[in-house]
């Protein structure tokens, strides 16, 4: 077995193929593994699963370090004895706080352009026609006169 970082001195010494104890699982979900480890040598319990840093292992209550072992699996290094090992998955939450200020100063620059009043109204140099009325819009149109030559003739009959 590969262990990056290293081992106790005690844990070297252990013959590589003899039985050193037995694991039982308590409990299983996704994210907390509770097992029950009775060792009769100082020894590493191998957890065939993939390793990473954002895992982390109690030993009977109390922290341990996680061991990367075979380049892809974890483990917990146990002294010989009867151990409660508990590994259990914490992601770091930095990023998910900057995500949510982040996303609460957008609703805050939001919220104050909707709510706040300018302080200077805007007039448009050029009228819009729609808030001129009828009147003004048009140019002023000539009254129609007939035009000259229409106009009857007064015919006088004599009797």
């Amino acid at each position: 077995m590969i262990v990056s970082g290293g081992l106790p001195a005690a844990a070297a010494s252990a013959g590589t193929n003899e039985n050193t104890g037995t694991v039982e699982f308590l409990s299983y979900a996704p994210k907390d593994i509770k097992l029950n480890a009775k060792a009769t040598a100082a020894s590493v319990l191998l957890y065939n699963d993939r390793f990473d840093p954002n895992w982390k292992v109690l030993v009977d209550g109390k922290s341990a370090p996680l061991l990367h072992c075979n380049y892809l699996m974890r483990g917990v290094y146990l002294e010989p004895g009867t151990h409660e090992v508990e590994f259990f998955f914490k992601p770091p939450v930095g990023a998910l706080y900057v995500s949510l200020a982040a996303i609460g100063v957008g609703l805050v620059l939001i919220g104050i352009l909707a709510v706040g009043n300018p302080r200077t109204k805007v007039t448009p140099a050029v009228p819009v026609p729609s808030q001129v009325p009828l009147e003004q819009a048009l140019p002023p149109q000539p009254k129609p006169q007939p035009p000259p030559g229409n106009k009857r003739a007064k015919h006088k009959v004599k009797r």
